[in-house]
């Protein structure tokens, strides 16, 4: 099923990677791509409207007022991210969460027009589960009087709880962004264990200060539909706080996009292309080097440890690719020397060249 809205065609079911973008021959072609997958916008949808009812609902049916009702709340949110992230990662990534969407195409990783229109339904789904939330928790049964909007509670000003959403939402664009993103990950599919993790953690800590929002679409439903509601024994907030849980969040999701460029695997490509001198260890350290005989400057160095029949410095099996892993980042080796004793000089790895 195709349809197109001037530039923008809608493809239901689009070929896409777990992240929900769609093979492109270049970071350009990918950034503009104007397919939309509507497969990928009504698991968003759907799963948002489940995350809000479990997540919030937990909060209306137990409160959050001491530390056994907050520990429920942050572990039904953590799992909820945990069993839907699962259930809809191969239709559209499972974002569930503008924040993630965002920090993604910041990222490179999801297009523009796949980015607007997943938020549209992150938006749709967010309203539609604080209307269910509506019928199931009368004014008289809902223990947080709004729905579970987030408020910035009393002692806290508003910049401690912008900036407290900030470092949340860092905290789980950055888990998203090492485990889900990054090939170089040991969890393969179970990235969404940690992310699930990620999410009550950043619940156990912002919980007491106000709700714990790192989401802005999960915040928007139930504070509009409570507003709306008007229960007599409302808890005024919602509405007049909402913009610190969309700038927190975004703040934190633009850090997390920009951060994960050094720890990305083009970083390494950029290496590898340059025109320096590369000596990749088998421990996955990317080196210049300035005096090192031939037979090391290779891209494979476990070519070049069997030519020389030296196997001390690690296993000469070779592997399938020979990308450091994320690890090797913020090694600092020092002066080493090679196999025929001259010496040569290590950096930490970065993308932005080689020092002396």
């Amino acid at each position: 099923m195709v349809f197109q809205v001037g530039r923008v065609t809608f493809q239901w079911a689009v070929d896409r990677s777990l992240l929900g973008v769609r093979d492109a021959s270049s970071y350009h072609e990918m950034i503009i791509d104007s397919v939309v997958d509507t497969r990928a916008l009504l698991a968003e949808f759907v799963a948002m409207t489940l995350f809000v009812i479990m997540g919030c609902g937990t909060a209306c049916a137990n409160g959050a007022f001491d530390g056994a009702t907050r520990l429920i709340v942050a572990f039904a949110f953590g799992l909820g991210i945990l069993v839907l992230a699962y259930s809809i990662g191969h239709h559209s990534g499972g974002h569930i969460n503008c924040a993630v969407t965002l920090s993604l195409f910041l990222g490179g990783k999801v297009s523009l027009f796949q980015a607007i229109f997943n938020f549209l339904a992150q938006m749709l789904g967010s309203i539609s589960g604080a209307v269910i939330l509506m019928g199931i928790f009368p004014c008289e049964d809902d223990m947080t009087t709004n729905l579970g909007s987030n408020i910035a509670n009393p002692g806290y000003a508003w910049h401690q709880v912008l900036f407290a959403e900030a470092i949340g939402t860092f905290l789980l664009c950055f888990v998203v962004f090492e485990t889900a993103v990054s090939t170089h990950a040991s969890c393969g599919s179970n990235a969404v264990v940690a992310i699930g993790f990620a999410v009550f953690l950043a619940h156990v800590f912002l919980l007491p200060i106000d709700g714990c929002s790192i989401n802005p679409t999960r915040s928007f439903g139930p504070a509009v539909v409570s507003h709306l509601r008007g229960c007599p024994n409302y808890t005024e907030g919602g509405l007049r706080d909402l913009w610190i849980f969309w700038v927190g969040p975004i703040i934190g999701a633009m850090l997390a996009a920009l951060w994960q460029y050094p720890f990305s695997p083009e970083c390494y490509e950029k290496i590898i292309a340059s025109n320096k001198k590369i000596y990749m260890t088998p421990a996955g350290a990317c080196v210049c080097c300035d005096n090192v005989p031939d037979q090391f400057l290779k891209h494979n160095p476990y070519q070049a440890l069997r030519e020389q029949g030296n196997s001390s410095h690690g296993t000469t099996e070779e592997p399938d690719h020979f990308a450091p892993p994320p690890t090797a980042f913020g090694q600092g080796l020092k002066s080493r020397a090679g196999a025929s004793g001259n010496a040569y000089k290590c950096f930490k790895p970065a993308c932005f060249g080689c020092e002396a």
